[in-house]
């Protein structure tokens, strides 16, 4: 009752900025823990008084907030009692249990609030990692990345020099990056362009489109590794030439392939070091252009050149072995399981077939579709990927993965600098 009773009077709460005071119900507000030193299940933020508390939001698909928890925990060894670092999730306490006690996290010893609804509605955010630094006399000293937990801050903040520090600033990734929001919306953004490199707190990652009257017109990639972007731009090229992309058609001759590919560091986790964003939007009259325009911006502004070219290339190429039809459909919704543990491709195209296969790293070559079927089949697998056996399953709809060598379309990236060599 005391739990519901603290959580109404803590819904009262507007969000919290740089320079507010915690409020007393806030401070009282008894908080689910789990991971806690002494076995609590409930702490609050008044346990703390007098010390400098940082509020870490994470969840356990955010890698990059659990490959910041030794540093966590080095700092608060570091500081003793001076400081509080307790991570924060809305993740609910068996999760969250299971995954401490599990082999791979259990060296970590960080206290987690779980089951929050309450702090991420009183410190609003996009992006996780979040922190929230509360001075020792209770108010909000910073909001900012994970990044900035570092112990010259930390002894900022408890100087009450908390100003140097950077604000974390959370970015609508759906509006054109950075873009200030003093642009005046009467106007028609014709293009937009922008590309910077570094992690950025305030926006997640991943990549999404820009559409205006249900047509593409922009493409934006965030907290990604320029091979990814890349990636995002020539794979509509290769559906322009009729084709798939996968990455057995990527031939990189690049000397440093860490500084654009995903690394992970010591602690296992994915290195952010090399990450970048990118934005673009190009007038409507452009739009079937987009990609051509994209591919030319990261040619132009980094030190990188990408191409697609004709190479030739072994692969394997799938054929009919007969003119029995033994694949054409019986009808029926379209499913694709390919390539589960049984698999099947039920009432879709074989090139539904070649491109989950290409997707697969098991099988080293790329995959070339020669069987100029038309109609859509029916085919069902045992999800068996090693080549002899997927031959064998093949072989009992007459057809066959046959090792040849053709000329592709081949995607490759290379040091700017090499084309001057």
């Amino acid at each position: 009752m005391l739990c519901l009773f603290s959580a109404a009077k803590a819904q009262e709460i507007p969000p919290l900025n740089i320079g507010d005071s915690i409020p007393y119900n806030l401070r009282n507000m008894p908080l689910q823990v789990v991971n806690h030193p002494q076995g609590k299940k409930f702490i609050t933020l008044n346990d703390y008084r007098g010390k400098l508390i940082i509020l870490d939001f994470w969840a356990t698909w955010c890698s990059s907030c659990i490959a910041n928890f030794p540093k966590m925990e080095a700092l608060e060894k570091e500081f003793g009692d001076k400081i509080q670092i307790i991570a924060v999730t809305y993740e609910d306490r068996k999760k969250i249990a299971d995954f401490f006690a599990s082999k791979t996290v259990k060296k970590y010893e960080i206290t987690s609030v779980v089951s929050d609804t309450i702090l991420k509605k009183i410190f609003p955010h996009r992006g996780i990692p979040h922190c929230v630094w509360v001075n020792t006399g209770g108010e909000v000293a910073a909001i900012t990345g994970a990044d900035e937990v570092t112990s010259s801050n930390i002894n900022a903040i408890l100087a009450g020099h908390g100003k140097k520090l950077i604000s974390k600033i959370d970015i609508d990734p759906q509006k054109p990056l950075f873009l200030s929001d003093n642009f005046p919306g009467n106007l028609e953004l014709s293009h937009y362009s922008i590309l910077s490199k570094g992690h950025y707190a305030g926006l997640p990652s991943g990549t999404r489109f820009r559409t205006s009257n249900n047509i593409t017109n922009g493409r934006s990639v965030t907290n990604s590794v320029m091979l990814q972007i890349y990636e995002d731009a020539i794979s509509p090229l290769f559906s322009a030439l009729n084709d798939s992309y996968s990455t057995k058609r990527l031939l990189m001759e690049v000397k440093d392939k860490a500084k654009i590919t995903m690394t992970r560091n010591e602690n296992g986790y994915w290195d952010v070091g090399n990450e970048y964003n990118y934005d673009l939007i190009v007038p409507m009259s452009k739009a079937d252009s987009l990609y051509e325009y994209m591919l030319e911006d990261l040619n132009r502004y980094t030190n990188y050149f990408g191409k697609i070219e004709k190479r030739l290339t072994k692969c394997l190429v799938l054929v009919r072995t007969s003119a029995i039809d033994k694949i054409k459909t019986r009808g029926g919704n379209l499913e694709n399981s390919i390539p589960a543990k049984p698999s099947k491709l039920i009432n879709g195209p074989i090139s539904y077939l070649v491109m989950r296969l290409n997707g697969e790293a098991t099988i080293k070559l790329p995959i070339v579709d020669e069987t100029h079927y038309i109609d859509n089949v029916d085919i069902r697998l045992s999800g068996d990927l090693e080549l002899q056996a997927l031959r064998k399953e093949l072989k009992q709809y007459d057809l066959d993965l046959a090792e040849a060598e053709r000329y592709l379309n081949i995607f490759v990236l290379r040091d700017k600098s090499s084309l001057s060599e």
